[in-house]
């Protein structure tokens, strides 16, 4: 009986050991996440930032990560802060990283330009890692869009042309200024006299037909 009572004690003893360190032990858990502006303008550069981080407690074999590039626009390049990315091809990329231990995060940079038309982009990616048990997979993938709209319109300086405009006017005043002073006309007509020169010449004119009718009556 007591040799019964002992096995049953040992055996305990090693279950809950292993227990134990199952729950020491926890898999590898991959996160992903992508940074990048939630608006561009016509033609403007920009950068996505994709971060992978093994938030689990044991290191992570095999991690590659996966991402499409936007359809419109122009990429001008791509730097991974650790492992190495390859070279576009019908518009993927695949970057290697190996093991990646807990709480060791690396970032992955792409550069990309906007198209010269309004358009959504669209990047998204997953991050995997080969013959693992990922813990959780919901926050192994990320997608991220970005609106290029038109650039704001630029106010059009027309202050020299109001100053011509200005001086334009003053000249059509001093036209009409040397007109009424008798300058050139082009109606065909003399310029007819007004005010106090009117006067006198009417009276002169009267002067001298009284004048003359006098000499006539003597």
């Amino acid at each position: 009986m007591s040799m019964l009572k002992s096995f049953g004690l040992v055996l305990c003893y090693f279950l809950f050991s292993g227990q134990a360190q199952a729950a020491a032990s926890l898999p590898p858990d991959l996160k992903l996440s992508i940074d990048a502006p939630a608006e561009a303008t016509f033609g403007e550069e920009f950068t996505y930032e994709l971060t992978m981080e093994n938030i689990g407690e044991s290191s992570s074999d095999d991690v590659s990560l996966g991402f499409g590039l936007p359809t419109e626009g122009s990429l001008i390049s791509i730097e991974a802060s650790v492992g190495n990315c390859l070279p576009p091809f019908n518009g993927k990329v695949e970057c290697e990283f190996g093991i990646v231990a807990p709480l060791a995060p690396f970032t992955v940079t792409v550069l990309w330009k906007a198209p010269e038309a309004e358009a959504v982009l669209r990047l998204g990616a997953q991050v995997s890692a080969s013959g693992e048990n990922i813990a959780t997979d919901a926050d192994n993938k990320a997608e991220v869009f970005t609106t290029v709209v038109a650039p704001p319109d630029v106010p059009v300086d027309d202050g020299g042309n109001a100053d011509a405009g200005d001086n334009d006017g003053i000249g059509d005043g001093a036209a009409e200024a040397a007109g009424d002073q008798g300058g050139c006309s082009l109606n065909g007509k003399a310029p007819a006299a007004s005010g106090p020169l009117s006067f006198l010449m009417i009276f002169m004119a009267m002067s001298w037909a009284l004048r003359l009718r006098a000499k006539r009556l003597s």
